[in-house]
């Protein structure tokens, strides 16, 4: 220990002078708010810049000049061979110059930030977000600093061979880092504390066991020492490296079998493929999003994104992603699911909807007030047209191939909206002629009959909100009010007549659904509950069957066979306590069941009717949170994914 102390004593008092200069610059941060220019309620401030400016300009410096002079300097003059020749080990010789030289950078930047830092009253931090944490990461970056200089010293004062492989595994693992960060950030997984602990532990450990190496094997030969360096240094690193490639592989696609609290939704007419999210062990707050063939087993991994869609006949898959490293663009993907090769289309904004036909050979897409279609695979424009309702978000859907319905989603919000104030216009439903390359009116749909609360001083900005729900083949609609309007209509989409209607006043308002073979159920609530109209396609009523009181909010979930449909139910006012229940609508009983199927979102622009008795209608969670596929014969839940908590 005596000789440990020795050498690095030896190396503070040969730089002693760089203590002399800190204890000078120490003073400048307290002159500083005396100059004319800095306002006297902005003099703490000010001393605390300096004072941190001045810190990190000695620790940096200081570890820049220490690190590339402890040892290479030296090398390079002869006069390493004085430690050896005492004799002392090469374990204490590095140590010694390790510690001796961090010690004095370290202290250079203590004797400059803690007058400052006292002077504040906020010790051991300065003032606003200088705090002790963050000012204790700034002053040790001279530690990683210190080593890289030492090793680079060494590297470039040997002027052996090496150096050709330094530049080339340096450059070779820079690119490595920054390919596995894009893919990281590509695919919605940003790094937490943990890894950025994990890099720079790393890091630390290649240049420890480089620079003893060096010291160790090469003791007072240039080369050898280099030589021993870079192959300690870059054995660390590259494991770190292929660990570290492991964990982003492992974190950015999982499998679906890892994920756990997932969550699924149907995806596309053919009732096979299902959206499949979730998280998993270790991977932070970021999830996993898959494209999962529940017949057939296949699994595509997906970036984060919103709105996705499956040909019919399981081709081809539409999928809108965040594109970009900082997810600030917005791409399509069309997904050849045969081949699993992608081509992507660039968007200058997230659309209202896309469609694909049946073959998927055809995409439709409305963004930006455009609809256009578009040839699969290579993106070839086929027609385009304005959709002329600003204020409104249309859906595609393909009648054929040459033919796309267009139909009103819900009011746009953001700058249409507010280029547009006043009165909410009432829509019109369009059909758009790929042939002709035109657009033909239909009907208008009159919102504006749908009855509305009076306004509320206690609830303000409870303004008319509208919504509605397509049909399977898109010949009629579902409105809904929301917000302080009520009541529902079942309209005809091509000549806008009213064919039912449902006016309630009480919260919750009331929704519909369509059925996969056309029929519709509204929903009534009154003030003991809630009652579901089943309609037929023209609108006559053919049963109502009454809900389970109480309910406070209703869900519709997907339809597991003929005239079966699940129906989940808020019990608490604040709508967090759900149970869910099978409506048998053709005797109007209502049965509990087990699980959370997946909910149709009518606010989505790829709204899918999968085939009642299709896989992704046997899809739910159960209570450990496992996302599970049930048997309709024996009615077995085959798991998915994993339990809620990690283990399960």
């Amino acid at each position: 220990m005596k000789r440990f102390a020795a050498v690095a004593l030896r190396e503070i008092a040969e730089r002693r002078f760089v203590l002399v200069a800190a204890a000078a610059a120490a003073v400048l941060p307290f002159l500083v708010p005396l100059l004319p220019s800095v306002p006297g309620s902005d003099a703490a401030t000010a001393r605390a810049v300096t004072a941190l400016v001045l810190a990190c300009t000695f620790g940096a410096g200081g570890a820049v000049l220490v690190g590339a002079s402890v040892v290479g300097r030296e090398l390079a003059e002869k006069r390493l061979s004085f430690h050896f020749a005492r004799p002392l080990p090469a374990a204490v010789v590095w140590g010694g110059k390790l510690g001796g030289g961090l010690a004095l950078v370290l202290l250079a930047e203590l004797v400059v930030y803690l007058p400052a830092s006292i002077a504040s009253g906020r010790f051991p931090g300065l003032v606003d977000r200088f705090d002790a944490p963050a000012m204790a990461a700034l002053l040790l970056l001279a530690v990683p600093l210190f080593l890289i200089a030492w090793v680079a010293s060494v590297a470039v004062r040997s002027r052996s061979p090496w150096l050709v492989v330094d530049f080339v595994l340096l450059a070779a693992s820079a690119a490595a880092v920054f390919l596995l960060g894009r893919r990281l950030l590509r695919y919605g997984h940003v790094p937490g504390p943990s890894a950025a602990l994990a890099v720079v532990g790393v890091l630390l450990a290649a240049l420890l066991a480089g620079t003893l190496a060096q010291v160790a094997a090469g003791r007072t030969d240039a080369r050898r020492g280099h030589g021993a360096q870079s192959l300690a240094l870059w054995s660390v690193l590259l494991a770190g490296l292929a660990v570290g490639a492991s964990w982003v592989s492992r974190t950015v696609d999982p499998g679906v079998a890892r994920l756990q609290g997932a969550m699924a939704e149907p995806a596309g007419r053919g009732g096979d493929w299902a959206v499949v999210a979730g998280s998993t062990p270790g991977a932070g707050s970021g999830t996993s999003a898959y494209l999962l063939d529940l017949a057939g087993g296949r699994s595509v991994l997906l970036r984060p994104g919103w709105m996705t869609t499956v040909s019919t006949d399981g081709s081809r898959a539409a999928h809108v992603a965040a594109g970009g490293v900082r997810g600030a663009k917005v791409e399509l993907e069309a997904i050849d699911l045969r081949t699993g090769d992608a081509v992507v289309l660039p968007l200058s904004e997230w659309p209202d909807g896309i469609d694909l036909t049946p073959d998927g050979r055809r995409l439709a897409v409305v963004a930006g007030g455009l609809c256009q279609v578009l040839d699969l695979p290579s993106f070839r424009l086929l027609a385009s047209a304005r959709v002329p309702a600003e204020r409104w978000a249309f859906a595609p859907a393909f009648l054929g191939s040459d033919v796309v319905r267009l139909l009103p989603k819900h009011l746009r919000s953001g700058e249409n909206a507010a280029r547009s104030p006043g009165p909410v216009p009432d829509p019109d439903s369009w059909e758009m002629r790929v042939a002709s390359r035109r657009m033909v009116k239909l009907a208008r749909l009159q919102v504006s009959a749908l009855p509305a609360r009076p306004p509320d001083p206690k609830e303000p900005g409870r303004e008319p909100r509208y919504a509605f729900l397509p049909g399977p083949d898109r010949s009629r609609v579902v409105l809904f009010g929301l917000g302080s309007t009520t009541g529902a209509r079942l309209l005809d989409a091509t000549t806008g007549a009213v064919l039912a209607s449902v006016d309630a006043a009480a919260a919750p308002g009331p929704r519909g659904f369509f059925l996969s073979d056309g029929r519709v159920v509204l929903s009534e609530p009154d003030p003991d509950g809630l009652t579901l109209h089943l309609l037929s396609p023209d609108g006559a009523r053919l049963a109502s069957i009454r809900m389970p009181a109480p309910t406070h909010g209703l869900r519709f979930g997907s339809e597991p066979g003929r005239d079966l449909l699940q129906v989940g139910l808020a019990r608490d006012e604040a709508r967090t306590t759900w149970g869910w229940y099978l409506v048998d609508l053709a005797t109007g009983t209502v049965t509990p069941i087990e699980g959370v199927p997946p909910q149709r979102s009518w606010w989505s622009g790829a709204l899918s009717y999968p085939a009642p008795g299709s896989p992704v209608t046997r899809l739910s969670n159960d209570a450990d949170g496992r996302l599970v596929l049930r048997d309709p014969a024996t009615g077995e839940a085959r798991p998915l994914t994993r339990g809620g908590p990690p283990g399960k």
